[in-house]
């Protein structure tokens, strides 16, 4: 067998593929999907999402290999978060989806990264579990191969049996935009997020959210929140989303090597979906159970 390192991202995580079709599961994972889109569209509290592992679990392997060469690492990590509240485990594909299209020739292989992830999120004890795409530098791709890549990490989901999906740090509306059409054709619930660094005013954000909302994406937000303005950008969020007739979703970012802390967010209505990313994996129980009684 060829080394690790001599594999393709796709070729090393289609290792993890499983065979064969479950029909009672796939109608499992039907109805489990259903009930996720509710609960993003603010039908009840808002979906707690598990953290963000590549900040968690640092940077010593390639991006898209911790579901190989560390499942059992990315497992316990997701384990943890769903045990302290989290209600969503969501992919360890949260890292820009442009470096992932580094290491392939064809966006094609991406849909057994996705696949891969897939199936590993979904051995967390949680109610859904959820495929991300981080759009963070989608500027520099060239949008047909962004949005092939988009599909082929999507059409991965959809064949684990995933229950939504999940796109962060979109550097504009029409990115988002164009993402979130380009995944349209797996059939899932979608929450689509724009880089809060990119929204430096109020308009801009009524504006990026209603391009979110337009593209088909049933509940719409800002990822990279900071901390401290967490409360606030949340009932804007929240209110702007509104007015679009969708629910908000904020994801926030844990500072760098401070204590965590409690969870910074009173109830706010009008939300589908909240998250936090960066937090420390010895720190994550607290933060998890925290942001679960805040929810």
């Amino acid at each position: 067998m060829a080394d690790v390192g001599d594999l393709s991202v796709a070729q090393a995580l289609a290792a993890l593929l499983e065979t064969g079709v479950d029909e009672a599961s796939l109608d499992a994972d039907r109805a489990s999907a259903a009930v996720f889109a509710g609960r993003l569209g603010g039908s009840g509290r808002p979906v707690t999402l598990s953290g963000d592992l590549d900040r968690a679990l640092g940077t010593d392997l390639p991006d898209g290999l911790w579901c190989l060469c560390e499942p059992e690492t990315v497992a316990a990590a997701q384990a943890l978060d769903v045990a302290c509240g989290a209600e969503a485990a969501v992919t360890a594909t949260r890292a820009p989806l442009v470096r992932l299209l580094d290491e392939v020739t064809d966006p094609a292989e991406l849909r057994s990264v996705g696949r891969a992830a897939g199936h590993l999120a979904l051995r967390a004890p949680a109610p859904f579990a959820v495929g991300a795409v981080g759009l963070a530098g989608s500027r520099s791709v060239d949008p047909g191969r962004l949005n092939d890549g988009v599909r082929a990490l999507c059409g991965g989901f959809v064949e684990a049996g995933l229950h939504g999906v999940l796109f962060e740090d979109a550097p504009n509306g029409a990115v988002g935009f164009g993402a979130v059409r380009a995944a349209s054709a797996a059939g899932l619930p979608v929450a689509a997020l724009a880089d809060h660094g990119a929204l430096p005013d109020d308009r801009l954000l009524a504006l990026t959210i209603a391009a979110l909302a337009a593209s088909g994406a049933c509940c719409v937000g800002v990822s990279s929140v900071p901390w401290d303005d967490l409360d606030g950008v949340a009932r804007r969020v929240a209110a702007a989303a509104s007015r679009c007739d969708v629910s908000g979703a904020v994801v926030a970012d844990v500072p760098a090597g401070e204590p965590v802390g409690e969870w910074p967010l009173s109830a706010v209505e009008g939300l589908g979906l909240l998250g936090v990313r960066g937090a420390p994996l010895a720190e994550a129980a607290d933060l998890w159970a925290s942001l679960a009684a805040g929810g």
